[in-house]
């Protein structure tokens, strides 16, 4: 797996709850999904956005910025937007 470490900071577990009520746990099973799929963002500082579905079937965008080492930060996480949704449904589609 490209990901080793996860690093939420309190903050952040904070924030996507009161602004966004995304989980901890939701991020974690996001990241565990076999059909997440992770995108290019940014590349300074280097970031990624990752789409995946929760265990409950919630469809989650999560930021994730990279401290090398296979460590990421958690930036931030929401639900997708229906854009989001359904270029996430095709990828999906296409590697079944």
């Amino acid at each position: 797996m490209w990901l080793k470490k996860l690093v939420v900071a309190d903050f952040i577990e904070e924030k996507i709850w009161e602004k966004h009520q995304v989980t901890r746990v939701e991020v974690e099973e996001c990241l565990l999904n076999q059909r997440s799929m992770r995108l290019r963002h940014r590349k300074n500082p280097v970031r990624s956005v990752v789409l995946g579905v929760t265990q409950g079937g919630r469809f989650l965008k999560l930021i994730l910025e990279f401290h090398g080492q296979g460590r990421y930060f958690l930036v931030t996480a929401m639900d997708m937007e229906p854009k989001e949704k359904r270029r996430y449904g095709k990828k999906i589609k296409g590697r079944s």
